[in-house]
């Protein structure tokens, strides 16, 4: 994304257009190449978009999921303060099978 938003006035949209002005002769099928990897890198913006957007979310779902183990901890620890026991073992979770 950052990289994409760095192009500026090199922008695929811009870079295509001045490909399309150019009519100056070359190798037998670059132009047609360069269209294509310019067409590619536009459909590459909304790929990014929602990559950066799943991105964040996740880092949300992070932070949220930090959060809820911090307050279950504190919550356990005064609990096994309250009942006698081991507030440290609420440090480690404890998985029942």
């Amino acid at each position: 994304m950052t990289a994409y938003n760095a192009l500026g006035p090199s922008s695929p949209e811009s870079l295509l257009a001045g490909i399309q002005s150019c009519g100056a002769p070359g190798p037998e099928g670059i132009y047609q190449d360069a269209v294509h990897y310019l067409r590619l890198l536009q459909e590459l913006q909304p790929l990014a978009d929602r990559m950066h957007k799943t991105m964040n979310d996740v880092r949300t779902k992070d932070l949220e999921l930090l959060d809820k183990w911090k307050a279950y901890r504190e919550a356990c620890r005064e609990f096994q303060r309250c009942m006698g026991g081991n507030p440290s073992d609420c440090d480690v979770p404890q998985i029942k099978k």
